[in-house]
């Protein structure tokens, strides 16, 4: 989507209360405010269309999509270091073009979204490598989502309404299930045992079994 909207991602911090990382898709930029007392810490430029935020499990880094817009496809990753609210690299998807839906593995690693080549990629941000690419097969690949064990991911593909599952361990697609249509949000539950998608097409909420990938 190219929507002026706003995505965040958080990371609560004892001492100074949290940052909130913004990313702003119009401006082309990244926001770091303090929860603390909502101040703007810094805007940082990303490139064009940033669209999805995550924050690494120690909350030291951030990492920004670079999706781009209607002229300009993105295929980056904009990695902020959030001690010092600066951009200190910029990581290549290579071909897997439009990144989008992006969540940490390890404080190293990242798993995102390819919409336009229909597969999420594991990226090593050390490295700046594309690890591993798991191929849904079905187009439009835009969010996911993972269980806090990391074990598994599950993908929502707008066009077919459909999620594909992966096993993390082995790479492996090990399931697919038809939900509503316009299926793009999707979340899992914090035991693990169920998915819900919002589907955009119909204005619906679908559950899904995670374990057994049925849809009642």
């Amino acid at each position: 989507m190219l929507l002026p909207v706003l995505v965040l991602a958080a990371q609560a911090f004892p001492n100074i209360g949290g940052t909130l990382v913004v990313a702003n898709q119009q401006s082309h930029t990244a926001s770091l405010i303090s929860l603390k007392d909502g101040h703007t810490v810094a805007t940082l430029e990303t490139g064009v269309g940033p669209h999805e935020a995550a924050v690494s499990p120690d909350g030291k880094t951030a990492v920004v999509t670079q999706y781009g817009n209607k002229e300009h496809v993105g295929s980056n990753l904009v990695v902020i270091d959030i001690p010092t609210a600066k951009v200190t690299k910029t990581v290549s998807t290579g071909d897997a073009t439009r990144p989008h839906g992006v969540a940490f593995l390890d404080n190293d690693t990242v798993i995102a979204t390819s919409e336009t080549t229909n597969r999420l990629v594991v990226v090593n941000l050390k490295t700046e490598k594309v690890d591993r690419s798991l191929r849904t097969g079905q187009p439009g690949t835009h969010l996911f989502a993972m269980p806090n064990d990391r074990k598994v991911a599950y993908a929502a593909n707008i066009p077919v309404g459909t999620v594909t599952k992966f096993d993390l361990s082995t790479g492996a697609k090990v399931g697919e299930v038809k939900v509503g249509k316009g299926s793009e949000g999707i979340g899992v539950s914090p035991n693990g045992l169920w998915l819900v998608t919002g589907n955009r097409g119909e204005e619906t909420l679908s559950f899904v079994d995670a374990g057994k990938m049925t849809f009642e």
